[in-house]
């Protein structure tokens, strides 16, 4: 199944960021109609709960004045007090009027439509009887029961209304809960997104990054493949077609080199031979000044032999053109086979080596490993001072052998230690050294131990010195 990609860059990341939004969003309109919700609520609730609570008590004392006027006006028989109860009995109906939209149902709408009728029927019975002096009393004895009835509407009426409050408040409470898990879930999904977004994101930057780091590495066999955007992948395209061209080149300066190396050992051999026939007075003799001339063209000529093969040995590795010829040997015995044709130098400068004794066998190319041997000890001793140190050690694991060569020289720097391996670089020569390399000693070092799938590295030791440690695979 083809995985559909965007045609750009730009319109990936805006769609990646309105999408990351979205739940923030509904959670946004969705915290806002609770709180709608809840506003409104909270204003019916406080409403009913103040009216309620505020009408019941008026309630309860318009029921208590009317009783003491209406005692009063029995026992003085005044019109006035007689007024000012048919008074309290207009206040008593509109407040019954105004707290029957407050209570639409249940219990309390039942006593308050009992209240109104009881009432309406007390004063309709005074007003009918207020002269007759006994049916008066009569009347006014029932008084108590509506009365009663009052005071207990007004308790029921606060009970309710705090059960009200109650309600809102587990209302609240409920919505505030909904709204933390709402969040929650929101804000996980949000994460999910950011987190598969930026994967999508990333992905196609890490592909171009790792291919121009190969490339800049030198591997140009790996193809380069950029997934994502189409304008992403139309840049994996040219840096694939670079990496074609660049592997082009790299090839026709191998042949070059290798072209070149060749071409110059010819002349070079003839001159070899001639320089020996001289020193050797096949063709007549020399005095001593003739003599000195053609040591140094000897001398000479094998150090311009020795680069030439170097050459040929590091262009040889990195065409990977040179078969291994593997076989096991005595990696103990080569490092005193290497000790003992560089022991002039190490004598020229009283160095002292510390090589293992205890045999150990391995499995590699015997002339390549030699070569590794030789270039890291030549180098050690070129950096070591006079009356210095070089300590060779290996060391066998499960499925690996691992040799160190550490001397006593100045070590390598920080801004050269990424260096040390990039063909012809050489770093800072001691005074006290003499010899002078190529600087594809440590080049060809690396191609022949990738030819073994092995690994060489630069410890960052504490102590003055350099520490190579190689590590060979032996499955």
């Amino acid at each position: 199944m083809k995985i559909y990609h965007p045609k750009s860059f730009r319109f990936l990341l805006l769609s990646s960021f309105a999408l990351v939004a979205l739940p923030l969003l509904i959670g946004l309109l969705s915290a806002e109609y609770f709180m709608g919700q809840l506003a409104s609520k909270s204003a019916a609730t406080v409403y009913r709960t103040t009216s309620g609570v505020s009408n019941s008590r008026i309630l309860l004392e318009q029921f208590r004045a009317q009783e003491r006027k209406a005692l009063l006006f029995d026992v003085l028989e005044d019109a006035a007090l007689f007024s000012e109860v048919e008074d309290l009995h207009g206040k008593i109906q509109s407040s019954l009027l105004e707290l029957i939209p407050i209570f639409p149902d249940g219990s309390q709408r039942e006593r308050l439509f009992l209240l109104r009728d009881q009432e309406n029927a007390f004063f309709s019975a005074l007003s009918e009887h207020r002269e007759d002096e006994e049916l008066r009393k009569d009347i006014l004895g029932g008084y108590r029961e509506l009365n009663k009835l009052a005071n207990e509407f007004s308790i029921e009426s606060s009970k309710l209304m705090l059960h009200e409050t109650e309600k809102f408040s587990e209302a609240v409470h409920l919505a505030q809960k909904t709204l933390f898990w709402q969040a929650s879930c929101l804000i996980l999904f949000s994460i999910v997104l950011v987190t598969l977004f930026a994967l999508i994101i990333i992905r196609p930057i890490r592909q171009i990054d790792q291919s121009i780091m190969r490339l800049g590495k030198g591997d140009f066999t790996t193809p380069v493949r950029v997934s994502g955007p189409k304008d992403l992948e139309f840049i994996g395209e040219k840096l694939n077609w670079l990496r074609g061209r660049l592997a082009e080149l790299d090839q026709e300066k191998i042949k070059f080199v290798a072209h070149i190396s060749h071409d110059l050992k010819t002349p070079l051999s003839a001159l070899r031979e001639g320089a020996d026939l001289l020193g050797e007075e096949v063709v007549g003799g020399l005095n001593e000044q003739q003599k000195e001339v053609v040591g140094i063209v000897v001398n000479n000529s094998v150090k311009l032999q020795k680069l030439i093969e170097n050459i040929l040995d590091f262009n040889m590795a990195q065409a990977r053109k040179s078969p291994l010829r593997q076989r096991e040997f005595d990696i103990t015995a080569l490092i005193s086979d290497v000790a003992e044709a560089q022991k002039p130098l190490l004598l020229k400068k009283e160095i002292s080596l510390l090589s293992p004794s205890e045999p150990m066998q391995l499995f590699a190319d015997h002339r390549q490993i030699y070569t590794v041997i030789e270039n890291l000890l030549s180098n050690s001793i070129k950096y070591t001072p006079i009356q210095g140190e070089i300590h060779i050690k290996t060391n066998k694991t499960s499925r690996s052998i691992v040799i160190e060569v550490i001397d006593s020289g100045p070590g390598i720097s920080e801004d050269e230690m990424d260096k040390v391996f990039s063909p012809f670089f050489q770093g800072r020569s001691p005074a006290y050294s003499p010899i002078k390399g190529s600087g594809l000693g440590l080049a060809i070092v690396q191609e022949y131990i990738a030819n073994h799938k092995g690994t060489i590295e630069v410890l960052k030791d504490k102590k003055k010195g350099a520490h190579f440690v190689i590590t060979l695979p032996q499955e």
